[in-house]
């Protein structure tokens, strides 16, 4: 039977070995970019990134039912149901794969229009055509067969799928410097492409079959059932996703649209470092689903509701939202009434005072029904998930603050190390976004917890306030601020939703303020310590050295890290993390060199 211990161990091995492989992963991407675009043209490379671009959005078709393999197989697999797990398999497999050559063969018969809907240029276009049917075709075997995938994750055997997906992306890159080699130009990009896919997904099969013994995979084993809680669970998760996706977007839509297409390149550009610094943490997180499905809970005075019930929820949570988000444009109200100050509307006063009128009669009720909803006593009952969440909810906490105290301190000098000089601007981009990431992030706990007791709602109420905030706050700083003000909208709306969220999933383990703070925000207090020093050296250089070129201030960017991680070592050993967290924070990594032994199990789960 598998033990809470084992679970641990599992789990922070899992997330070592992801982190590390996303590490590599983006360190080859940096590499293996520029050596493509000396054997390739410019075209021709944007052409390839084109084809991710479109496959990206459709490989979001599929993001609900990977989360819901993982769910459902740690579930299964805790309570030794097998066949059940074969069943899903083998209903997700057979879904996925017809759906699959549907995909394929409109594809087929629509690239020759989606060339000339996007206008390739004439002497690019049978490239194009290859390059768009090929992607998809490797895409779509990676879609079903993914399934693999999914059910190793869900056997918390993350470390099995993370080394098998390092594997393959190593591969990848010595493909792909083989076949440039020898002249195949892009064409050989998508061969180590379609091989490096291909071998993933074989290994990842064969490897699901020998972790699980009993798996099947059979047409006859397809059930409703396993239908249902594909496309039930997933279906939430899909949506979440969608909305994610728009609200990941919706940032640029407003500049583009409102400053132009200059702006957007900025806040890109500002944008860019700590987004990268998200997939870490996000790979760091990977175990967390399936540990909180095999674990479980129940809920305490937690009455089903009707379809209607829920769309009053979660509609008069907008509602309620959008009246206290005017709350932020308060300071430009008083235009209405005196015609003086910063405008920011357009709407007459006659047609404004109706549109307060109607937000009142509806904010009533609508305030009404969440302080009922947030206040009334829904508690879950599972001391081993409240566990898990405080631990996951520390460590995660604590490689956001590593990562994000050295981003915000630094970031003028990482800036003009990788884009040069121009870009002023882009440094308070940068600040604002690395502490929007910092705090956000802090909801991969929550999230998990959620999806994997079945309750994304809570992940949508989340994901609602953020969206009604950003199309409130951000159109209306964009225009009083111009680009910082897009900047300030995304940040308080997302901080603004990430604290309702965390608070939201606190009240139902039942976790005080002063718990949260000492067991998941102290933790930071070394790396911001850390972060404060190299601030400081970081000030000197550019009063002493202000003429630094680039190569210079990367040197220097590289030494003030590595002294930056030595020092955050030591603060964590000697005033924050105890010696048996110490130990399990670098036991798996040591585990790797050989020189680490695993812990011995004991408590079972129940």
């Amino acid at each position: 039977m598998t033990t809470m211990k084992d679970l641990q161990r599992r789990m922070a091995a899992g997330s070592a070995v992801a982190v590390v492989a996303n590490v590599i992963y983006l360190a080859t991407r940096l590499i293996i970019t520029p050596f493509i675009l000396v054997h390739v043209s410019l075209a021709e490379y944007g052409l390839w990134s084109f084809c991710f671009v479109i496959l990206s959005y459709a490989g979001m078709s599929a993001f609900g039912i990977n989360n819901a393999y993982i769910k459902y197989t740690a579930e299964y697999h805790v309570a030794g149901e097998v066949d059940k797990i074969s069943r899903l398999l083998s209903t997700g497999l057979f879904i996925m794969g017809s759906v699959s050559l549907v995909c394929f063969g409109l594809l087929y018969l629509c690239a020759p229009w989606l060339v000339h809907l996007f206008r390739i240029d004439a002497e690019l276009v049978d490239l194009s055509v290859v390059l768009l049917i090929g992607t998809a075709s490797v895409f779509l075997i990676d879609l079903t067969l993914g399934a693999f995938r999914g059910v190793l994750e869900g056997l918390q055997e993350v470390v099995c799928s993370k080394t098998i997906w390092l594997i393959t992306t190593l591969l990848e890159v010595l493909l792909i410097f083989a076949f440039l080699h020898m002249g195949s130009g892009i064409y050989g990009v998508l061969y180590a492409y379609v091989l490096k896919t291909l071998v993933d997904v074989l290994l990842n099969m064969v490897m699901a079959f020998r972790r699980l013994s009993g798996l099947r995979v059979h047409p006859a084993l397809v059930s409703k059932a396993s239908l249902n809680e594909l496309f039930v669970f997933g279906g939430k998760v899909q949506i979440l996703g969608f909305l994610g996706m728009f609200l990941g977007s919706l940032d640029r839509i407003i500049t583009t649209g409102m400053l132009g297409l200059d702006a957007t390149g900025l806040f890109e550009v500002g944008r860019k470092l700590p987004f990268t610094a998200r997939s870490i943490t996000g790979a760091a997180s990977t175990p967390f689903l399936p540990a909180a499905s095999a674990v479980g809970g129940w809920w305490q005075a937690s009455p089903s509701m009707t379809v209607q019930a829920k769309v009053w929820k979660y509609l008069s949570l907008c509602i309620v939202t959008m009246l206290l988000g005017c709350a932020g444009l308060l300071p430009w109200g008083w235009e209405y009434w005196t015609g003086t100050g910063r405008q920011l509307f357009s709407l007459p006063t006659g047609v404004f005072a109706v549109w307060c009128l109607l937000a009142l009669v509806a904010g009533i009720p609508a305030l009404r029904t969440q302080w009922k909803l947030l206040y009334s006593g829904e508690y879950l009952e599972a001391d081993e998930l409240r566990g898990l969440y405080l631990r996951g909810m520390r460590y995660l906490n604590l490689i956001n603050f590593v990562l994000y105290s050295f981003i915000i301190a630094a970031a003028p000098q990482i800036l003009f190390a990788w884009v040069g000089s121009g870009y002023d601007e882009a440094n308070g981009i940068c600040f604002s976004v690395a502490v929007m990431c910092l705090i956000h992030l802090s909801t991969l706990p929550c999230s998990a917890m959620m999806r994997g007791i079945n309750r994304s709602g809570r992940e949508l109420e989340a994901v609602l306030i953020n969206l009604v905030l950003m199309l409130l706050w951000g159109p209306a700083w964009t225009k009083a601020y111009g680009l910082m003000g897009t900047v300030w909208g995304v940040t308080l709306s997302t901080v603004v939703s990430t604290v309702h969220f965390i608070w939201r999933t606190n009240r139902a383990f039942r976790i005080s303020f002063a718990e949260f703070w000492k067991q998941a925000v102290v933790v930071g207090t070394a790396p911001v310590l850390a972060g404060l020093a190299v601030y400081g050296v970081c000030r000197l250089l550019s009063a002493w050295l202000p003429d630094m070129n680039r190569w210079e201030t990367l040197g220097v960017v590289l030494l003030l890290g590595m002294g930056y991680l030595v020092l955050c070592g030591i603060l964590l050993r000697r005033f924050t993390l105890s010696e048996a967290e110490w130990n399990a924070l670098t036991a798996p990594l040591l585990r790797r060199l050989g020189r680490g032994s695993s812990p011995v199990a004991s408590k079972p789960i129940e």
